[in-house]
């Protein structure tokens, strides 16, 4: 990690999650590199050598992704303008907002970030998808301060997502999809829940639907 975004990126991981794996998978004070082959999976998908000691992170929050932008620019304890994602018509809706929407997976290496959204046997929920995009508008906005950087949005899933799903994010950052593999993909999954909204008193187990695994 040597850059000035990594740098102002760190300032900010406080998800419990992200150090619970560090404390879990890495020897303290030493660094927990990306393994290989992932670093080659979403290289090959943004087109761009990842470097071995790319910084990254976890369920890191869009806040903190935009917090970052002004504080390597603005340093601690400044305040400015927060700007606004909404259409002028419309009740002003804000870029910074105080909320954990976050991103699945955080890359950051030299002037590149990479953001990742992730779904493995689940299906992608639109609604969540167009929030996040329409968050990452401010992205365009000057007081980020983007132009420098190359911004890419991979979307991790075991088939390529949906159509539909193209085309949501502001100009400035570029989609692409990588392929999320299981370790075994004839492995099923189980899940459990309420025999159905009114029939809280009894519970159903069943088989989750495979995930469709791109050839190899």
């Amino acid at each position: 990690m040597s850059g000035d975004i990594e740098a102002a990126l760190e300032v900010f991981n406080r998800k419990e999650r992200y150090w619970v794996v560090r404390n879990a998978l890495g020897e303290q004070q030493q660094p927990l590199r990306l393994a290989n082959s992932f670093r080659d999976k979403i290289g090959a998908a943004i087109d761009r050598k990842i470097d071995e000691d790319a910084w990254w992170a976890m369920d890191f929050h869009i806040d903190w992704l935009l917090g970052a932008l002004l504080y390597r620019q603005h340093g601690l304890g400044s305040f400015g303008h927060n700007p606004t994602i909404s259409d002028v018509e419309a009740d002003p809706e804000y870029a910074i907002q105080g909320s954990q929407q976050d991103f699945d997976f955080l890359i950051a290496f030299g002037k590149t970030i990479v953001m990742v959204e992730a779904k493995a046997t689940g299906g992608w929920d639109r609604k969540q998808y167009r929030s996040k995009c329409k968050r990452l508008t401010a992205l365009q906005d000057p007081a980020f301060a983007t132009g420098d950087l190359d911004l890419f949005f991979v979307l991790l899933s075991p088939s390529p997502p949906p159509a539909d799903l193209v085309g949501m994010l502001p100009a400035c950052i570029q989609q692409r999809h990588a392929a999320l593999w299981f370790d075994n993909p004839e492995r099923d999954f189980i899940s459990i829940g309420r025999g159905s909204i009114t029939d809280k008193n009894r519970w159903v187990m069943g088989k989750r639907k495979k995930p469709r695994m791109p050839a190899q």
